[in-house]
């Protein structure tokens, strides 16, 4: 049955077909009694049966509810039994070596305790450093060499390390911070998504596979699954950090693993992560917020059943498992998990270096969605590899045609790459030694004149809309819960002023662009509300180019006049 239907409903019909046999046998002849007693028997014998399944759909659903709660409470429970042990394991081994010290010192001469004393004293702190060497040990190691007790000997450190920190102010200003990484930082409560593709673009991929992020939703989770390499023992500590990433600009990386994973904390209160030997997860709350840091180890019988299956059958992928933090098929879980959906943005795999495929699978509706990128050739713009104009410089200029396909439609796209060298008085984010020298931009154009664009503003993941007809990627320098652009920053108002002049660039020199100049130009179609001064700028540069350069974006000497009204 499609819906749950209340048992004292049942239980009123049952007792109107009642009244109706009692009525029909005063009212009805002798010789029709038979028939339709017999038909009454059948109501009522219908009626039993569907009562009778209600009432084991109700039994059922009971059931599912207390076992949900028995395995959460289990959860909790190996935790802190796993805590406790690592604990006492901790004080034990502790114990042994500071009472073997204190015999080493009693049997030696008198001059030389108290050198021994000295080194006993700094015991337990060099014992603390045991967590750095294993990472040491296994920083050289691929995903695919760590074994499962090595995993779990780090993980089980880490734990130890978060646990036994007790420097009473550093800790409350830590708890402080991750507080409000892991909760508090950002306004959209669905952003988290937009980090985890972020990770997804940034992990190693084999080159036999086309790169793909797998997003399952259910009513109660999230399950995201990613065929990429798997995790290294530094992407573990930097989850397990405040604010440590694994990530370089000059890698070409969009964001920071470590610090990015923190906004899951928004979607769920038990993230779980699998990868390879890795099988770990986090409980908050804890005793403090250093719980958003502290892993706890799991088995595969901590595993729910119901993404067991997905782990099994895809062994070498990494898999985030999200329980919900809200109440399944409730009105709040139900609009969180639509916004979700909503939050895919197609576009974003046109600033993808890496990324190919996004796959939705919405378990609620037994709906798959596929969104895949496919470079269809190069646009009429010759590549050059480096061009003047005004008083810009562009490298390695080229333009690519590009169809992003979902489901059963596809939409396709100019899009413009470009390098520009980066001046080196301009203050950028990184530190001198790892500051690149040049950045890259892209522009992109839809070719369908009925596509709206649902943001316009990138740093590889959607950042604003500003309502143009065309979107830019760049590395702007964001506020942090990367939502907004830092206005006023020399390095954002550097890459501001080169785009402007490379969106006019772009339509003096391809065609294609130039005939639809009216409809991409923001001069035509500006809404002064939804931008900021610092982005009206941007259009004033842009328009300074227009009217500079109108005879040729017209074709007027050539006679030709490609408005189309």
């Amino acid at each position: 049955m499609d819906s749950f239907v209340p048992l004292n409903l049942s239980q009123d019909l049952i007792s109107s077909y009642f009244d109706l046999y009692r009525r029909i046998q005063k009212t009805s002849p002798l010789d029709g009694k038979s028939i339709q007693e017999k038909q009454i028997q059948e109501l009522f014998n219908e009626e039993w049966k569907r009562f009778d399944t209600l009432q084991l759909q109700n039994e059922n659903e009971q059931l599912k509810q207390e076992l949900q709660s028995l395995h959460e409470e289990l959860l909790q429970l190996r935790s802190e039994l796993q805590r406790t042990q690592l604990e006492r394991d901790h004080l034990r081994k502790e114990n042994s070596m500071v009472h073997q010290k204190l015999d080493k010192v009693k049997l030696m001469p008198t001059t030389m305790k108290n050198v021994e004393s000295q080194q006993l004293s700094t015991f337990v702190s060099a014992d603390k450093n045991s967590e750095k060497n294993t990472i040491d040990e296994l920083k050289n190691l691929s995903p695919s060499e760590i074994t499962l007790e090595q995993a779990e000997k780090c993980i089980q450190e880490i734990y130890y390390r978060r646990t036994a920190f007790n420097e009473n102010d550093m800790r409350k200003s830590i708890c402080g911070s991750l507080k409000h990484l892991g909760s508090n930082l950002y306004t959209s409560p669905v952003h988290f998504l937009h980090e985890l593709i972020q990770n997804a673009e940034d992990n190693s991929y084999d080159t036999s596979i086309i790169p793909c992020l797998r997003i399952e939703l259910n009513h109660s989770y999230i399950l995201l699954s990613n065929n990429e390499r798997g995790l290294r023992a530094r992407d573990v500590l930097a989850i397990c950090s405040l604010a440590v990433s694994t990530k370089t600009i000059e890698q070409g990386h969009i964001g920071e693993k470590g610090v990015g994973f923190k906004s899951v904390f928004g979607a769920s209160n038990e993230p779980m992560l699998v990868s390879h030997a890795w099988k770990f997860h986090f409980h908050v709350p804890g005793l403090d917020a250093m719980s958003y840091i502290t892993p706890l180890w799991i088995t595969d019988k901590d595993l729910p059943q119901c993404i067991s299956k997905q782990i099994s059958t895809y062994s070498q992928y990494t898999h985030l498992y999200l329980p919900l933090k809200f109440q399944a098929h409730t009105p709040e879980a139900i609009s969180f998990l639509d916004q979700v959906i909503k939050a895919v943005d197609p576009c974003i795999l046109l600033n993808m270096r890496k990324l190919k495929k996004l796959e939705i699978v919405d378990e609620r509706q037994k709906k798959v969605t596929i969104i895949e990128k496919k470079i269809i050739g190069p646009t009429k713009l010759e590549k050059q590899s480096s061009v003047t104009f005004e008083d810009f410089t562009f490298l390695n200029l080229y333009g690519s045609v590009i169809e992003l396909h979902k489901s059963t439609e596809y939409h396709t796209f100019r899009v413009y790459t470009c390098d520009i060298n980066v001046a080196n008085y301009i203050e950028q984010e990184q530190p001198p030694k790892t500051r690149p020298s040049t950045t890259q931009l892209i522009i992109g154009f839809p070719c369908e004149k009925d596509y709206e664009l649902t943001s316009t503003v990138y740093k590889g993941l959607p950042v604003c809309d500003l309502g143009f007809n065309f979107l830019f990627n760049a590395d702007f320098q964001l506020v942090t819960n990367r939502e907004n652009v830092r206005e006023n920053v020399p390095f954002n108002t550097f890459i501001r002023t080169h785009l402007s002049a490379l969106f006019v660039y772009l339509l003096l020199n391809d065609t294609d662009l130039r005939k639809d100049f009216n409809r991409y130009c923001p001069l035509f179609n500006i809404n002064h509300g939804k931008y900021s001064s610092w982005w009206l700028l941007m259009i004033d540069y842009i328009k300074n180019f227009v009217n500079k350069y109108l005879p040729i974006l017209l074709d007027i000497p050539t006679g030709r006049y490609w408005f189309e009204n």
